[in-house]
């Protein structure tokens, strides 16, 4: 799930600014979507298609709509994607990263990148990434940290 959804930030990005989110759909919802990702298995694949167009076939889709990020949530979003990430590198090693992001309950954010036993690049949400960063300096005030420039949009 992790990389079908990386891929509808992706798809996205551009039509979209850090003042939206993006709302997830397995069904068309009641009050219209913005894009339809298609895939004849059900699942995003490298050939992803993208369109705008509503159509009236929903096998093997999902709907995307683009919601301002202060609106409440939809009872039936599979899924609520912040459009606005962050990227940094951490000196420390994977365990406690992956610790950390359990103990915080982060739900979007993640390893992006095991770059060596001691340098990890993470990918996620700004504030869910800012709270990572956080909790680890907390830990550890002396901690290698690092943002990488992505304008926003973090992927790995």
């Amino acid at each position: 799930d992790v990389l079908r959804y990386a891929k509808v930030r992706s798809a996205c990005v551009s039509h979209l600014d850090p003042r939206y989110r993006l709302d997830v759909f397995e069904t068309p919802p009641a009050s219209g979507y913005d894009f339809v990702g298609y895939n004849g298995c059900g699942r995003f694949s490298e050939d992803i298609s993208w369109t705008s167009v509503q159509s009236d076939s929903s096998i093997g889709q999902t709907f995307i709509k683009k919601v301002p990020i202060s609106a409440p949530p939809d009872p039936g979003v599979m899924k609520s994607l912040s459009m606005h990430g962050k990227m940094v590198v951490v000196g420390c090693g994977s365990e406690k990263v992956d610790a950390a992001i359990a103990l915080l309950g982060l739900k979007e954010t993640r390893i992006a990148c095991y770059n060596s036993p001691l340098g990890q690049t993470v990918s996620g949400p700004s504030v869910e990434v800012d709270r990572l960063l956080d909790l680890l300096e907390g830990q550890d005030n002396a901690i290698f940290i690092r943002e990488v420039p992505t304008g926003n949009v973090a992927y790995h």
